[in-house]
């Protein structure tokens, strides 16, 4: 990537406690890498999230770089040892840390609707398009985490998360702890609809 920052460039490093394996130390840091999908066996073994206060500025749905809350936020999941994180707002769950969430309630797909809270997604679109297609209701409503966690399935969707089921929140299982039916369908539909693009 090129030489690293002089001492007198503009920006700042992480702080000692963030990302603490990998502080980039003083300057911009960046980094880019091809994306690779993770391999269907470790999708099929679904994912963990916490849940995490919702403290980002009040216009969430404006695409930004203001983010560094989402950052701390998934810096969160790293320390608790799981992968994602749900954002929990006025007791509602709200999204992740830089992707969309689901829960399925039977056949009825549910998300946050479309509001400051949330970023309106383009994977998001793409997948409330799928379930319709597939015959799912779909809903766009406020769910409260106690509902959540009533759910049969938790999912959340973003460019690369794509469909990442969320089987466990906070140390309790969504539903049997599994990946769903439901979910499973949706990811299948996503990977078919996404490939025959290339």
């Amino acid at each position: 990537m090129g030489s690293p920052p002089s001492p007198d460039a503009k920006g700042v490093g992480c702080p000692e406690d963030l990302f603490r394996s990998n502080n980039p130390g003083r300057g911009p840091y960046l980094f880019s890498e091809e994306y690779r999908r993770p391999a269907r066996e470790v999708w099929e073994k679904g994912y963990r999230s916490v849940t995490v206060h919702d403290q980002r500025w009040a216009r969430r749905d404006i695409k930004t770089i203001q983010l560094l809350a989402n950052v701390f936020a998934a810096q969160s999941a790293a320390d608790h040892g799981v992968d994602e994180i749900v954002f929990v707002n006025e007791g509602m769950a709200i999204e992740g840390s830089h992707n969309n969430l689901f829960m399925v309630f039977g056949d009825t797909v549910v998300s946050h609707p479309l509001s400051n809270q949330v970023l309106p997604g383009i994977t998001r679109e793409v997948v409330i398009e799928l379930a319709e297609r597939l015959g799912y209701e779909v809903q766009e409503r406020p769910v409260p985490l106690a509902e959540m966690f009533d759910a049969d399935e938790v999912f959340h969707s973003g460019t690369l998360s794509e469909v990442k089921p969320c089987c466990e929140v906070d140390g309790k299982a969504i539903g049997d702890g599994k990946v769903g039916p439901v979910t499973r369908a949706i990811f299948d539909a996503f990977l078919a609809e996404t490939d025959s693009a290339d």
